[in-house]
C-alpha cells in the first residue's frame, strides 16, 4: 500500500506525508530504489527493499519540495524500519537537498549502526532536518538507503513535510482598539492628520484614510521581583505652536515611571519626529519597553537587517535591527527608516504591529561568570537593563507620511561598496614566535612582514590580534603542544622577538589589542599598566576576554567575569574608557549556543538568514546600564580545523558567494598560532620547518580575491565599528519631493559612505557617484565631510 496524506493545521498550510510499505503495484515516479523490492519476512505485509553488494541503494524518494510550503521553513521528518544480518553494520540513510541545477545544498547521512542492535530483527529509525524557506523554491529532496557494503533491508518508509515552528521574540500584549469613540483632530497638513480619543492616537493620510490606528506603550519590567507586563495608552496633554508647526504632547504616568512623548509636526512636511523621555520613579529591571504602532494598510517593503529589501511574500515576524519598513503605496502610506536613537525595530506582520524597541534585552545580550570557587561554568544572564530611581532616558525616531516615493536608499554595513564582512579575531592562548611568523608571514624562518610568502600578511588579510602583555606565572606551551614547544607562551614583556613582531604588524594596519594582561587573573596595578602601555604603543580600541569561568584564577577582569561589578577590585569599565577602549568582545552567543540549531551546512552564517529574520542579532550594541557608552561585539562560534579537508568545506566558493549575497557579517574566533598543530592553520614542510598550512593559505586566497573584487570587506573590529558607529551619527531625511538628504554630524570625515537603492540611476549632489550594480540594486558610495550635507536623487 502507498499513500499520501494531507493534514490541515491552519487555513493555508498543509503538511504532506508520503508513505510506502511496498505492498502496492503502482508506485509513483518519485519513489526510487524500487528495483530492490523483494518478498520475504517484511516488517509489514510481504514486500521489502533488500540491498546487497550488487544493489547498494535501496528504497527512497526524489521529488520537489512541496511548493505549498515555499514561504515557510520546513521540517522534513523521516521514519522507517531496517534490518540486517550483521549487528552494527555501516548502513546509512542519506538525505540530500539539490537546487534547480542539481547542485547539492545539503547532504546528511543518518547512521543506522546503533539502530541495528541484533541480527535479523526489524528496528525503527527516525531523523529530521530543517529546510530554510529561502531554498525551497525549485529545490528537491533525494533520500534513500545506502548499505555501504552491509546487506540491509528496509520497509515502511515515511517522509513528512510540515511547517517548522520557529521561536518568536514578539511581545504577547496588544492594545484593544475601540473604534466607537469620537475622535478629535489635533493636527492637519497637506500630508497627514492626527486624531485622538481616550488614549488612542490615530493617523490618516491626505486621502483621509486611516494608516495608523493607534500608537501606544508596551512594557515588560520587574519591580521588587514583581513582573509588570502590558500595554498602555497615552494621555493627551496639549499642544505647543512652534515656528515650523506644532508639538503634540502626551504622557504616561504610572507607578514605575513617567513617560513623555512629543510628536513634532511640521506644517510643510510629511515628516514627524517622535521624542520620548522617560524618568524612572523606582529601582527596576527592564526587559523591554517599546512604542507600538498598529498600522492599517498593507506592508510594501521591509528593510532587513542585512540591508536587503523584502517584498511579497513576507515573513510573519521580523527583527530589523534599526532599519525600517514601508507601509502602503507611495504617497498614501508611511516609512520608518534609520533609527539610531532607539534599540531596534520588530514587526508582527499578521497582527499589523510595528514595535519600536526603546530598550530590549535581546538587543544587548550579556551574561557573567560570578566568582564562586565551588562552581564551574555557572552563568548568570544579565541581558536586562537595571535602572535606579530618577534615571532619565531619551529616545527618538521619525515617521514619513505621504511623500512621493516607491522605495528609499539605505545605508550599507560596509564602506566603499563592499557587500559583506569577514573579520578575523585571534585569541592569544599558547602561541610561540615560530607559529606566529608561520601563520602571518608564511614560514617561521621569515622575520619581516615585507618578505612574507603566505599567511595573513601575504594575502593582505587584516586581523584583530589579541595578545598577553605579561606572563608573570611563566605559563609554558609544553602541555598545550604535547611537549613540542617547551618555552613560555608569547607575551610582550617576556618575549622581545614577539614584541618586535607585533610592532611590525601594527605598522601594516593590524589591530593589536589585549587578551587580558596575562594568562590568569591579573592585579589591578598590572591591568592599569597594560592598558596604558597598549594605548601608547598600539592605540587599539578593542578588548578580547580570556580564560573566563567561576574560579578566582579565571581572569576576573574579564567583561563577563567581574569587570562590570562596581565595588570589585576588577571593575574595569572606567579604566577601559580612560584608555581608549571602546569595543568589547562579548561571548554570549558562543557560550549560550544561541544559534546552534539554526545553521545550514551550505552557509557560513550563524544563524542562517535563509530561515528568516526573527532572531535578534545585532552586529554591535551598547548595554548602557552595565558598560555605559562602550560597544559590545560578538562571535557565534570558534573556528577549529580538525581535518585539512575542512578548509575547502568551510571556505568553498559557494559558501563565500552565499555569504556575500546575503550581506553577512562574520566575526570569527580563532587560534591560528596555537602551538598545537591540530588547530589546523600551520604544519611542517619536508624540512620540518613550520609553515602556514596550504589549506589555510588557499582559504585566505579565496577571501582575498573577493576583497580585491570590492565585494568582501576583510577588516578589523576597530575599522568596522568605527565605520558603523559613524553612520549612527548621520541624520537621514526624506524630503517632501522624494529626494533624500544625509548630514554628517560627526566631527570627522566619513570616507566611502556606502548606500544601496533599487533604481535605474542615482546622483549625489547632482553628480554620479562611484557605483556598481548588484542584481536590481545600485550600490553607490561617496565621501561626506564633517557636518556636511548631501542630497541623493534616484530614478526608479
Amino acid at each position: 500500500m502507498l499513500f499520501i496524506i494531507f493534514l490541515s493545521f491552519s487555513t493555508t498550510l498543509y503538511p504532506q506525508i508520503f508513505f510506502n510499505d511496498l505492498e502496492g503495484l503502482n508506485h509513483q515516479k518519485y519513489w526510487i530504489g524500487l528495483s530492490t523490492i523483494d518478498s520475504g519476512s517484511a516488517h509489514s505485509g510481504y514486500y521489502l527493499s533488500h540491498t546487497d553488494s550488487l544493489n547498494p541503494y535501496g528504497l527512497g524518494m526524489e521529488l520537489l519540495i512541496p511548493q505549498e510550503l515555499s514561504n515557510e521553513n520546513v521540517l522534513l521528518s523521516v521514519e522507517g524500519y531496517v534490518r540486517s544480518k550483521k549487528v552494527n553494520n555501516d548502513a546509512i540513510f542519506v538525505i540530500t537537498i539539490l537546487d534547480s541545477l542539481n547542485e547539492g545544498l545539503l547532504w546528511k547521512g543518518v547512521d543506522l549502526s546503533n539502530t541495528l542492535k541484533t541480527a535479523n530483527d526489524w528496528y525503527d529509525f527516525n531523523a529530521s532536518i530543517k529546510i530554510p524557506r529561502s531554498i525551497i523554491k525549485n529545490s528537491k529532496i533525494k533520500a534513500f538507503l545506502w548499505n555501504r557494503n552491509s546487506e540491509t533491508d528496509m520497509d515502511d518508509l515515511k517522509l513528512e513535510f510540515s511547517r517548522c515552528i520557529t521561536p518568536s521574540f514578539l511581545p504577547n500584549y496588544q492594545m484593544k482598539i475601540n473604534d466607537d469613540l469620537e475622535e478629535v483632530l489635533l493636527f492637519k497638513n497637506n500630508y497627514y492628520s492626527i486624531w485622538y480619543s481616550d488614549k488612542k492616537i490615530s493617523f490618516r493620510n491626505k486621502s483621509d484614510n486611516i494608516i495608523i490606528e493607534d500608537l501606544y506603550f508596551n512594557t515588560d519590567r520587574v519591580l521588587k521581583d514583581n513582573p509588570i507586563n502590558g500595554v498602555y495608552g497615552l494621555n493627551y496633554k496639549g499642544k505647543k505652536v512652534t515656528s515650523e508647526g506644532v508639538n503634540l504632547n502626551f504622557d504616561l504616568n504610572i507607578k514605575w515611571g513617567k513617560v513623555k512623548v512629543v510628536i513634532q509636526c511640521n506644517k510643510n512636511s510629511g515628516r514627524l519626529d517622535i521624542n520620548i523621555e522617560e524618568k524612572y520613579k523606582k529601582k527596576q529591571i527592564v526587559n523591554r519597553e517599546a512604542i507600538a504602532i498598529q498600522y492599517n494598510q498593507e506592508i510594501n517593503e521591509v528593510y532587513r537587517s542585512n540591508r536587503k529589501i523584502e517584498s511579497k511574500p513576507f515573513q510573519s515576524e521580523y527583527w530589523l535591527d534599526r532599519e525600517g519598513l514601508m507601509i502602503g503605496d507611495k504617497s498614501d502610506g508611511f516609512v520608518i527608516y534609520h533609527t539610531p536613537k532607539i534599540s531596534s525595530i520588530q514587526a508582527d506582520i499578521p497582527k499589523k504591529i510595528i514595535y519600536l524597541n526603546l530598550d530590549y534585552n535581546k538587543d544587548h545580550p550579556f551574561f557573567r561568570f560570578p566568582l564562586n570557587p565551588d562552581s564551574n561554568n555557572w552563568k548568570v544572564d544579565q541581558s536586562y537593563s537595571k535602572y535606579v530611581k530618577s534615571t532619565r532616558r531619551e529616545f527618538e525616531f521619525s515617521i514619513y507620511i505621504g511623500h512621493p516615493i516607491n522605495t528609499i536608499p539605505r545605508f550599507m554595513k560596509n564602506p566603499n561598496g563592499y557587500e559583506a564582512s569577514y573579520i578575523w579575531t585571534e585569541h592569544a592562548d599558547f602561541t610561540n614566535i615560530r607559529t606566529n611568523r608561520a601563520t602571518y608571514f608564511g614560514s617561521e624562518k621569515i622575520t619581516s612582514s615585507d618578505n612574507s610568502t603566505g599567511g595573513f600578511v601575504y594575502y593582505n588579510i587584516p586581523v584583530t590580534k589579541s595578545v598577553f602583555y605579561d606572563n608573570p606565572d611563566t605559563v609554558t606551551n609544553f602541555n598545550a603542544s604535547s611537549g613540542l614547544f617547551i618555552g613560555a607562551e608569547s607575551a610582550i614583556l617576556t618575549d622581545d622577538e614577539f614584541a618586535s613582531f607585533l610592532f611590525d604588524l601594527n605598522d601594516k594596519g593590524y589591530d593589536i589589542c589585549l587578551h587580558t594582561p596575562d594568562h590568569f587573573t591579573t592585579t589591578p596595578k598590572r591591568l592599569d599598566e597594560a592598558l596604558e602601555y597598549m594605548s601608547q604603543n598600539f592605540s587599539s580600541p578593542t578588548w578580547i576576554d580570556h580564560g573566563n569561568n567561576n574560579g578566582p584564577e579565571n581572569n576576573r577582569e574579564d567583561l563577563i567575569c567581574d569587570a562590570t561589578v562596581k565595588g570589585s577590585p576588577f571593575y574595569s569599565v572606567d579604566k577601559w574608557g580612560k584608555n581608549g577602549i571602546r569595543y568589547l568582545h562579548n561571548a554570549y552567543y558562543e557560550e549560550m549556543n544561541t544559534f546552534q540549531n539554526w545553521q545550514f551546512p551550505s552557509s557560513l552564517e550563524k544563524p542562517f538568514s535563509g530561515y528568516g529574520d526573527f532572531f535578534p542579532k545585532p552586529d554591535y550594541y551598547q548595554h548602557n546600564s552595565l558598560t555605559n557608552n562602550l560597544f559590545h561585539w560578538s562571535t557565534s562560534s570558534v573556528l577549529f580545523i580538525n581535518d585539512p579537508y575542512m578548509w575547502d568545506y568551510l571556505f568553498n566558493n559557494d559558501k563565500i558567494e552565499s555569504m556575500i549575497e546575503n550581506g553577512y557579517v562574520e566575526i570569527n574566533h580563532v587560534y591560528p598560532a596555537w602551538v598545537n598543530q591540530e588547530k589546523g592553520m600551520w604544519t611542517y614542510d619536508k624540512d620540518s620547518v613550520i609553515i602556514a598550512h596550504p589549506g589555510f593559505n588557499e582559504a585566505l586566497n579565496k577571501l582575498s580575491q573577493q576583497k580585491m573584487l570590492g565585494r568582501l570587506n576583510i577588516t578589523t573590529i576597530a575599522d568596522f565599528l568605527d565605520y558603523r558607529t559613524s553612520i549612527d551619527n548621520i541624520e537621514y531625511n526624506i524630503n517632501p519631493d522624494g529626494r533624500v538628504q544625509v548630514s554628517n554630524n560627526n566631527d570627522y570625515k566619513i570616507s566611502g559612505l556606502s548606500m544601496v537603492v533599487e533604481a535605474k540611476s542615482v546622483t549625489v549632489d547632482g553628480t554620479i557617484p562611484q557605483y556598481k550594480k548588484a542584481s536590481n540594486d545600485i550600490i553607490f558610495w561617496f565621501d561626506l565631510d564633517s557636518y556636511e550635507t548631501k542630497i541623493i536623487r534616484f530614478i526608479d
